[in-house]
C-alpha cells in the first residue's frame, strides 16, 4: 500500500470572511423571518361593534381600533407593522375621542375654545389631542376663531339695543 506523502488537512478555523458570510446569512435569514411576521396578516371587523376592528400580527391581536382610523392610515392585510405605525394609530384613535368629546361638550352648553381645552384635559386627554381636535373642529367650522366670537357678539348687543 503506497501511502501519500500529504498529510490529512488540519481543521482551519473559519476565515473572517466565511464567519461573516455565516453571520449576515443567518441575519438574512432573521429579518426574512421577522419580515414576514411583522407584516399586517387580517384586520378583522369587531362583530359587536361595526366601527372597531382588530389587527392581527404573527397570529395575534395587536391592536384595537376605530376603522376609519386604520382605512385613514392604509391598514390593510399585507402592510409592514411597526412600533411607528402602531402609535400613528393609536394617536388618530386619541384624537378622535377628544372631538368625539368635544362635541358632546359643545352639545351640551357652548363655549370657547380655553373652555374646551380645559374641560378635556379634566377628561383626562393629552394635549397633543386637544390641540389636534381643537384644530380639526375649528377647521370644520364646529369652534369660532376669537375675531369671529367678538365680532357676533359686538352685533349682538347691537341688535339688542
Amino acid at each position: 500500500m503506497i501511502r501519500s506523502k500529504r498529510s490529512a488537512p488540519a481543521k482551519s478555523k473559519p476565515t473572517s470572511k466565511s464567519s461573516s458570510k455565516t453571520a449576515t446569512r443567518t441575519t438574512t435569514l432573521a429579518r426574512a423571518r421577522n419580515s414576514i411576521a411583522s407584516r399586517v396578516q387580517a384586520v378583522a371587523i369587531d362583530p359587536q361593534d361595526p366601527a372597531e376592528a382588530t389587527v392581527l400580527v404573527g397570529g395575534r391581536v395587536v391592536l384595537r381600533a376605530a376603522i376609519l382610523d386604520l382605512d385613514e392610515l392604509g391598514v390593510r392585510a399585507g402592510v409592514a407593522w411597526s412600533a411607528v405605525l402602531k402609535r400613528r394609530i393609536e394617536q388618530s384613535g386619541a384624537v378622535r375621542q377628544a372631538r368625539s368629546d368635544a362635541l358632546e361638550l359643545l352639545a351640551d352648553s357652548p363655549r370657547g375654545e380655553p373652555a374646551l381645552r380645559r374641560a378635556l384635559a379634566r377628561q383626562g386627554h393629552a394635549p397633543a389631542s386637544v390641540a389636534a381636535a381643537i384644530k380639526a373642529l375649528r377647521e370644520e367650522g364646529w369652534i369660532a376663531t376669537a375675531a369671529t366670537t367678538r365680532r357676533g357678539v359686538k352685533s349682538r348687543r347691537r341688535s339688542s339695543a
